[in-house]
């Protein structure tokens, strides 16, 4: 498979700061393709490289981050002839594992890989008041937890941050009443976490929605 054009979008706080160590010349040596290298110093930044990248007919924008730099740019990706392609250096990195890329030391290769040898596929996204989501939209526990969990904290912990803000907030947070419509039907349900899910997979350590795919 061989393309004109190819972005790496680079989120460098990524992995703990693995994505800005990354020698990206060498990286875009590997292929025989015309190949540029942005780095994206915000959620704002990344959103603006990738609209443009998109709307000048770019053929593939390789997302070198997590599931949220993915998350950043799916409103320029969505409804445009730009292919969506991973280089896994989050902390989940839960649709690459979705999708079966390469994770930890083999994600560059897995991600050259990819671009030569793989297959375009189409993904569906959900929508949330007009904002596309490609793994879940949720309301509850998780919701509260997530604003709660800093940066430094991510870049240390990695995963575990999360676990750990989860089980000490969990002693105080309230399971809480919904009314849940669907095609099938309408029920009150009280919950502490309710999610919507366009994947398997709730991060990296669990399934619960295994026929999702």
């Amino acid at each position: 498979m061989t393309f004109r054009e190819i972005l790496f979008l680079v989120n460098p706080q990524a992995g703990g700061g693995r994505a800005g160590r990354i020698d990206w010349r060498k990286v875009c040596a590997c292929l025989d393709m015309q190949c540029q290298v942005v780095i994206s110093r915000s959620a704002e930044e990344a959103v603006l490289y990738a609209s443009q990248f998109c709307q000048s007919g770019g053929e593939v924008l390789v997302v070198a981050g997590g599931d949220g730099s993915v998350h950043a740019v799916l409103p320029a990706l969505v409804n445009s002839s730009t292919a969506l392609a991973l280089l896994p250096l989050g902390t989940s990195n839960v649709l690459a594992r979705e999708l079966g890329y390469p994770l930890g030391r083999k994600a560059v290769t897995g991600c050259l890989q990819a671009l030569r040898t793989g297959t375009l596929i189409r993904v569906d996204v959900g929508l949330l008041r007009g904002t596309p989501f490609v793994l879940m939209a949720s309301t509850g526990f998780d919701a509260y937890v997530l604003p709660r969990v800093s940066a430094e904290m991510k870049r240390r912990w990695g995963v575990f941050a999360f676990i750990c803000t989860g089980l000490r907030e969990l002693r105080h947070y309230q399971p809480t009443r919904y009314r849940v419509v669907s095609e099938a039907d309408e029920q009150e349900v009280e919950a502490v976490l309710l999610v919507v899910s366009n994947t398997s997979r709730y991060g990296w350590f669990t399934q619960i929605a295994p026929s999702a795919r």
